[in-house]
């Protein structure tokens, strides 16, 4: 009986010996698959923000310059840009943007136009118009992407630094008070009209900044160019009269992780 236990044991060490390197196998397949699918996962996270900015807007244009300035010292109204955006990072090295702004200006400048069409009212003809209140709003509503082209410098300032690109579509719409004249100037009789304007125009934008670091909460800023057509017309208004809505945009901006 002892001989058969003896035996039995031995025969059972053999076996259990025999199975060590299948299951060791099986400990490091299991390793190795689920270390692959953390790899996986974490190439397909992607990081979401959004945030709001801030931006002086600089207009190329010699009409749209003097009828809306970034600070009219006269009256003290600002031009205000504000931009709102949902951004995600597709890439260590790009992210997509959405950004929807709303931009407006009332102002009481003195701006005469010299129509290109005379004007008739009440029988006699007008060549002039002259401003006396002004009021814009715009919407521009845009796709930007970022590209970061020294993402690989982990530990330099460098790797915030970002080239961009964009385009979309605009909204613009003007309302003035036109007071209508024979000469240049705002008289006292001059025959006023409230007129107003609106127009749809793409937006193509190129830009260069810096980001925050990627936290949960940071600041930016950068440097952009946006180019817009216009459609011109023989109507007394700066957006009629300018060939383009052309500005350089200087943009300071806060965003929060998502």
């Amino acid at each position: 009986m002892k001989t058969f236990l003896i035996i039995s044991f031995l025969s059972l060490n053999v076996l259990f010996s025999q199975s060590l390197p299948e299951l060791k196998l099986n400990d490091e397949t299991s390793s190795r698959s689920y270390s692959e699918l953390k790899q996986l996962k974490k190439r397909q996270t992607v990081t979401k923000y959004a945030g709001i900015g801030y931006s002086l807007v600089f207009f190329m244009d010699e009409n749209l310059r003097d009828a809306y300035p970034l600070l009219d010292t006269r009256s003290g109204n600002f031009l205000t840009n504000i931009n709102l955006f949902f951004g995600i990072s597709v890439a260590k090295a790009l992210t997509v943007e959405f950004e929807p702004s709303l931009m407006f200006v009332s102002s009481s400048r003195l701006i005469t136009f010299t129509l290109r069409k005379p004007v008739n009212i009440n029988g006699t003809d007008y060549t002039y118009s002259n401003t006396g209140n002004l009021n814009m709003v715009a919407i521009p509503i845009a796709i930007n992407l970022r590209f970061f082209p020294f993402f690989k410098n982990s530990k330099s300032f460098s790797r915030l630094f970002f080239l961009g690109t964009g385009g979309g579509a605009i909204w613009i719409r003007e309302e003035y008070d036109n007071y209508y004249s024979t000469a240049p100037g705002l008289f006292f009789n001059s025959p006023v009209r409230i007129e107003s304007t609106s127009q749809w125009a793409p937006i193509i934008r190129a830009a260069i900044g810096f980001t925050g670091t990627g936290g949960a909460f940071g600041f930016g800023g950068e440097v952009r160019f946006n180019y817009v057509p216009l459609k011109q017309t023989d109507e007394p208004f700066a957006t009629r009269f300018g060939k383009a809505f052309n500005s350089i945009d200087l943009c300071i901006r806060a965003y929060f992780g998502l």
